[in-house]
């Protein structure tokens, strides 16, 4: 077996046989991939406290007849230390978004993620939008959010959105549904042409409620999967 180390954040754990674990990883250079975790369920394991949800660093693995093995972790920082317990969900549905939603990835992609990782106990709202705006970027399906998706008029103004449909429809077409506001286009527009910097300084309080709804739900039909974390969120 050959070993080799890479950087990457771990987005999905869950137990497997007698007393190992399964790491499902978002690396920098090596793509998504999952590996086993030997022993880890002890508590004697140096590996069982360094293998939690979002935690990120540098992994030493062995590559296996059918999974990579996972032999060391050094961690980048103490994570899960940082996470409020009462903020616990928004973190299990950062991780569940991100390990549905992607099925391969690259060093431009993973360093966003890793970005947006480093302001989320800070900036949830934010974060979260700002998650959910790239990978429905990654996904290719960011609605074209300035004409109607019906008949690609111009919407200067009273936009509305239409259940299961991926973009805004003009009054003709849309007027019986959910009028959005002038306000979270813009906030729209500001996350997908920004920074993860600069949009952490905006207020979305207002908004957020709805938009992560709307967001989840263009990812959720988006991949045809249920994010199931996203029930358990208190907005």
């Amino acid at each position: 077996m050959a070993n080799y180390s890479t950087e990457g954040i771990i987005i999905k754990v869950r137990d497997f046989i007698e007393a190992d674990k399964i790491v499902k990883i978002l690396s920098k250079d090596k793509g998504i991939f999952e590996a086993i975790a030997k022993g880890a369920k002890k508590l004697t394991s140096r590996k069982s406290s360094n293998i939690e949800f979002l935690n990120s660093g540098k992994f030493l693995l062995a590559t296996g007849k059918n999974l990579h093995i996972l032999l060391e972790v050094k961690l980048e920082d103490d994570y899960q230390s940082r996470i409020n317990p009462n903020d616990i969900n928004y973190f299990f549905y950062f991780a569940e978004v991100v390990d549905k939603t992607l099925v391969e990835t690259d060093k431009r992609l993973y360093q966003k993620i890793k970005s947006l990782r480093k302001f989320f106990p800070q900036n949830i709202k934010q974060t979260l939008l700002a998650l959910q705006l790239l990978l429905l970027s990654n996904l290719g399906v960011i609605p074209n959010l300035k004409n109607c998706l019906k008949c690609d008029s111009f919407l200067d103004k009273n936009r509305y959105v239409v259940p299961n449909q991926i973009g805004y429809f003009c009054k003709k077409h849309g007027g019986d549904f959910h009028e959005i506001s002038d306000r979270e286009i813009k906030i729209q527009l500001f996350f997908l042409s920004n920074n993860s910097d600069i949009t952490q300084k905006i207020n979305v309080d207002k908004e957020y409620k709805f938009l992560l709804e709307l967001h989840n739900s263009w990812i959720e039909n988006t991949i045809e999967r249920k994010i199931n974390s996203y029930k358990l969120l208190e907005l």
